[in-house]
């Protein structure tokens, strides 16, 4: 929500948050309304969501894997 005054010197903007800190109950129930959501899901599009996550991960391994082998270059020529 968007708070604007003006103090004389020209309008200043004060963005309030509202809800942005939940009980922990409030957080369970979250957690499982989206669980919930989740379940329902049809396969095929569980299916078409996962290849993304797939292709992410695949992509961060690589990389992470070529970090790891060019520091260990690194370190052993020194």
């Amino acid at each position: 929500m968007l708070e604007v005054t003006n103090n004389g010197n020209g309008k200043e903007k004060h963005y309030i948050m509202e809800n942005s800190v939940y009980a922990p109950s409030q957080v369970l129930e979250r957690i499982m309304q989206a669980g919930e959501k989740r379940i329902l899901l049809p396969v095929v599009r569980c299916i078409l969501l996962g290849m993304p996550a797939g292709i992410f991960d695949a992509h961060n391994s690589d990389y992470v894997t070529k970090f790891i082998s060019h520091r260990e270059k690194k370190i052993s020529k020194r």
